[in-house]
């Protein structure tokens, strides 16, 4: 027997010859033989030696993570205590709950517009514009907006976003 001790903000899933047991919260647990506890901290994202699908077999793991699915021609801003961290691409994503306060906002690219509730100021930063389209039509000129060679809109002077896909 050995006793492992879990820190606070750290977590460790117990595995018995490969095959997963059970997760481990902080304070000290004694592990038998053959058993080995890897540890991660609940600040970092969550990376999974064996396939997730066994770890969410157990309920109370499943409840510390949150498991993000972002489909294709779709993006998910990802936010940090309120402050704006990352775009997620296409994929799964696993994050722990509870030290870091996490939230998403999931955007659609197959439409034209962009209708989400997003920040304008995010727009500038290069993670995002190569999502978006930009179009400036001055002041002096008006602009048709033709959405897979069919008329959509006329445009007046100002600044246009629309998420960049592939509708001509």
């Amino acid at each position: 027997m050995k006793n492992v001790r879990i820190n606070v903000g750290k977590v460790g899933l117990l595995f018995r010859k490969g095959d997963y047991v059970k997760v481990l919260t902080e304070g000290s647990h004694w592990i038998g033989f053959k058993q080995e506890v890897m540890i991660y901290d609940l600040t970092q994202p969550f990376y999974t030696p064996v396939a997730l699908e066994i770890l969410l077999r157990d309920s109370s793991l499943e409840v510390m993570l949150d498991i993000v699915e972002v489909k294709d021609a779709e993006i998910v801003f990802m936010y940090e205590n309120s402050n704006f961290k990352k775009v997620l691409a296409s994929g799964r994503y696993v994050f722990w709950k509870g030290i870091i306060n996490r939230s998403y906002v999931s955007a659609d690219l197959s439409k034209i517009y962009i209708t989400e509730k997003i920040d304008k100021a995010l727009f500038g930063l290069a993670e995002v514009a190569k999502y978006i389209r930009v179009f400036e039509v001055a002041a002096y000129e008006k602009a048709v907006l033709l959405v897979d060679d069919v008329y959509a809109e006329t445009l007046s002077a100002g600044t246009y976003r629309f998420w960049r896909n592939d509708t001509s």
